[in-house]
C-alpha cells in the first residue's frame, strides 16, 4: 500500500504538536533560523510569548557562559560530519529561574562539501547536576534493593574483573567491597574451584546466551558450599558486551537433603530386599509391580526381572479375589492409610501349589502424596494347617469329653446307688449288732465277767465308729454332687458359733478363741460352714493336751494372696507328711490318741477345690499346726 504525502499544513500541524523546538538554522554563528516549529521564546517562558518578541537565531538563546562550548560542539560535528548532542543553559532575564535544554542535530552540506545548515531539536531538560543527582539517587536505591537480596549477586567486565556486587556476595567471601572490585575469581577462590567460573564467563561472551551451572566455592567460614550459578550478558546499544551479571544460589542444604533422601531410600530398599520370610512388593495404582524383593521371588517362584512391570495377578493366581485386591489398593491410595491384615489364598503359577497368606497394604508417600502401595505377605500355610489340626483335635476332645461325661454320669449314678446301699443296707446290720449288744449289757451283764463286758463295750465302740465313718463317707460323696449356691458368707460369724458350741461341750477346758471380725467370702454357705466345722473341730481335738489351748481363725497374706487360716498350738505333725492329711483315711496320729475317721480334711479339700481355691498345711511336731485355704 502506498502512503500519500501529507500536505504542508498537515505536516506543520504535526511538528507543532511535538514537544520542544524543531529547527533548521545556518550552520555557523549566530545560527540564524530558517525554520522553527514554534517561537523559540517559548523555551524561555511556559506562557505563549508576544509574537513581536520572536527570536531570529538560536545563539541568541544560549547563556553567555555556555556559548563557547556550544560553538565548539557544533564545529566538531561539522568537521567530523557527525551528529552533535549537548546540554546548555538558556539566556534568561534577571529574576527568572535558570533553564537547561538539550540540543541535538546533524549538519547539512552542499555539493561542494561546505556546511550550509543545521537540522535539530531543542528540548527542556534538567541541569547536569540534577541528572547526576537523579542517577546517584537511583543507583543508591538500586544498591539498597540488591543488598536486601539474600543471594549473592555480582557484575563483571568482559575481561573477568568484578565491577560490582551486593552485600550477600561480600558476606559469602567475608570481604569488604574494596577487596572485590577490579579483582578476578582466581583472587577469591582456589584455582581448581575458580576455573569453572572463568570457563563459563568465556562461554557467555562467546555465545551471548545465559549460562547455568553447578560448582563449589569456599565461603568465609572455610566450609565448602555447593552453588548454582546463573549468568546473563549486559549488552551495549551497539550489540557489544558491557559485561555480565550473575547470581549464586547456595544449594548445599538442598543437596544434603537430597543425599539424605537417597541414603534413606537406599536403606529402605535394602531393608525391603533383605527382609527374610516376608514377601514385600510395591505396586502402582494400576496394580503393576514396582518392587519385588528376594522373599517374593522365593515365595511366588518368579524372579525380579520377570515380575517387574507386570500386573500382580500375572505372577500369582489370586482367583476371583483380583477385583477385591484392586479395590483395597485404591482405598489405600485414596485414604493414605494402611489396610489389613487380612488372609487370602493364592496359587503359585509356576507349579500350582496353593498356600495361605496374611497380607497388609500400606502407602508410601512422596511430597505428601501416595506414590506407591506396598504389600507385605507372610506365608501362614503351616499355621492354617495347625489350626485345622487343632480344630480336629478339639472335635476329638469334645467327643472324649462327651464320653467321659457319660461315664461320669454313670459313675455318679452308681455312687448314688452305693450311697443308698450304704445308708440303708449297711446301717441295718449295724443297728442290729448295736441293739443286741445293748440287750446283752442290760439283761445279761451279771452273767458276764469283766472281760466279757469289756468285749461288748469294744463292739459297741466299733459300731459307733463304723456309723460315723459311714456318715463321713456319705458326706464326702455328696460334696461332689449338686450345684454351688454362691452368695456372700460371713465366715467370722460361723467361726464364733462353732467356738461357742465346742466350749459348751467341755466347759472345764481353758481355750483362748481368737476369731478375726468381719471376714466374709463368696461361696456356698452350707459347704463353707462344713469347712470351718471340720477345721475348728480338728484344732479343738489336737489341743486337748494343751493348757491353755489357743485356736485362731483369721486371714493373712500367703503365697502372694490373702488366705484364710485356722491355727492352733496343739500336737502338730511332721511337715514332710502334710500332703497326706488331705487324703481320705490318712492319719498321722493313732486313733487311740486322737479319735476320728480320717475323712474331715479330705472333705475340706474337696469343698475348697469346688470353690476354685486350694488348701495346705504348715506344722511342726509339738508346735501346733496352721491350715490355710483360699477361695476364688
Amino acid at each position: 500500500m502506498m502512503i500519500e504525502p501529507a500536505s504542508r499544513v498537515d505536516a506543520d500541524s504535526v511538528v507543532r504538536n511535538l514537544p520542544g523546538l524543531i529547527y533548521r538554522c545556518a550552520a555557523h554563528s549566530p545560527r540564524r533560523l530558517a525554520y522553527a516549529s514554534r517561537n523559540p521564546a517559548t523555551l524561555l517562558d511556559a506562557q505563549e510569548p508576544d509574537p513581536k518578541a520572536a527570536v531570529e537565531s538560536l545563539d541568541a538563546l544560549v547563556h553567555p557562559h555556555d556559548s563557547a562550548a556550544v560553538r565548539a560542539a557544533i564545529d566538531t560535528a561539522i568537521a567530523t560530519r557527525s551528529a552533535y548532542s549537548l546540554s546548555y543553559r538558556l539566556a534568561a532575564a534577571n529574576g527568572q529561574p535558570e533553564r537547561w535544554v538539550h540540543d541535538s542535530g546533524t549538519p547539512g552540506f552542499d555539493a561542494s562539501g561546505r556546511a550550509t545548515h543545521l537540522d535539530g531539536m531543542v528540548q527542556p531538560t534538567e541541569s547536569p547536576q540534577g541528572e547526576a543527582e537523579t542517577l546517584r539517587s537511583t543507583a543508591h536505591r538500586l544498591r539498597r534493593l540488591l543488598d536486601l537480596v539474600p543471594a549473592p549477586i555480582f557484575t563483571k567486565y568482559p575481561d573477568g574483573r568484578f565491577s560490582g556486587c551486593n552485600q550477600a556476595f561480600l558476606d559469602f567471601f567475608g570481604l569488604p567491597g574494596s577487596d572485590v572490585i577490579e579483582r578476578k575469581i582466581f583472587d577469591l577462590a582456589a584455582p581448581h574451584l575458580a576455573a569453572p567460573c572463568a570457563e563459563s564467563d568465556e562461554r557467555l561472551f562467546c555465545t551471548g546466551s545465559l549460562q547455568t551451572y553447578q560448582s563449589q566455592l569456599h565461603c568465609a567460614d572455610g566450609s565448602l558450599r555447593d552453588l548454582m550459578f546463573y549468568k546473563a550478558p549486559i549488552r551495549l546499544p551497539n550489540g557489544g558486551f558491557e559485561g555480565l551479571v550473575g547470581v549464586m544460589i547456595d544449594i548445599t542444604s538442598r543437596l544434603q537433603a537430597e543425599r539424605s533422601a537417597r541414603d534413606a531410600l537406599a536403606r529402605f530398599e535394602s531393608v525391603i530386599e533383605n527382609t527374610p520370610m516376608v514377601a514385600i512388593l510395591g505396586m502402582g495404582r494400576d496394580g503393576r509391580l514396582r518392587h519385588w524383593n528376594g522373599a517374593s521371588a522365593d515365595l511366588f517362584g518368579v524372579g525380579r526381572e520377570q515380575a517387574m512391570g507386570r500386573h500382580f495377578s500375572e505372577v500369582m493366581d489370586c482367583g476371583t479375589a483380583v477385583e477385591a485386591i484392586m479395590a483395597r489398593i485404591d482405598q489405600v491410595w485414596r485414604s493414605g492409610t494402611a489396610h489389613g491384615p487380612h488372609e487370602r489364598q493364592v496359587r503359585r503359577r509356576s507349579d500350582g501349589r496353593e498356600f495361605w497368606l496374611v497380607s497388609t497394604l500400606f502407602p508410601v508417600f512422596d511430597d505428601g502424596r501416595v506414590s506407591e502401595v506396598f504389600c507385605m505377605d507372610v506365608d501362614i500355610t503351616a499355621r492354617k494347617a495347625a489350626e485345622a489340626r487343632m480344630l480336629q483335635l478339639n472335635d476329638e476332645l469334645e467327643e472324649r469329653v462327651r464320653q467321659r461325661t457319660a461315664e461320669l454320669q454313670s459313675a455318679n449314678a452308681e455312687l448314688e446307688s452305693f450311697s443308698y446301699s450304704v445308708s440303708h443296707d449297711l446301717r441295718a446290720p449295724l443297728r442290729g449288732i448295736d441293739g443286741f449288744s445293748q440287750v446283752l449289757i442290760e439283761d445279761y451283764a451279771d452273767q458276764l465277767d469283766e472281760t466279757g463286758r469289756e468285749h461288748l463295750a469294744r463292739i459297741r465302740n466299733a459300731i459307733q465308729r463304723m456309723s460315723s465313718l459311714i456318715d463321713d463317707l456319705l458326706t464326702l460323696a455328696q460334696i461332689s454332687r449338686g450345684d454351688l449356691r454362691c452368695q456372700m458368707v460371713h465366715l467370722s460369724a460361723i467361726a464364733e458359733r462353732w467356738s461357742k458350741h465346742f466350749s459348751a461341750l467341755a466347759p472345764a477346758r481353758r481355750v483362748d478363741w481368737k476369731v478375726h471380725p468381719d471376714l466374709c467370702a463368696q461361696g456356698d454357705p452350707v459347704l463353707l460352714e462344713l469347712v470351718l466345722q471340720n477345721l475348728l473341730e480338728n484344732a479343738w481335738k489336737f489341743t486337748l493336751m494343751r493348757e491353755p489351748a489357743t485356736i485362731e481363725f483369721g486371714r493373712r497374706p500367703a503365697d502372694g494372696n490373702d488366705a484364710f487360716f485356722v491355727a492352733d498350738n496343739g500336737d502338730g505333725f511332721d511337715p514332710a507328711y502334710a500332703e497326706r492329711l488331705f487324703e481320705p483315711f490318712q492319719r498321722l496320729h493313732h486313733v487311740s490318741q486322737f479319735p476320728g475317721t480320717g475323712i474331715g480334711l479330705a472333705t475340706v479339700r474337696r469343698i475348697v477345690n469346688r470353690h476354685g481355691g486350694r488348701v495346705w498345711a504348715e506344722a511342726a511336731p509339738d508346735r501346733g499346726a496352721t491350715i490355710y485355704f483360699t477361695l476364688r
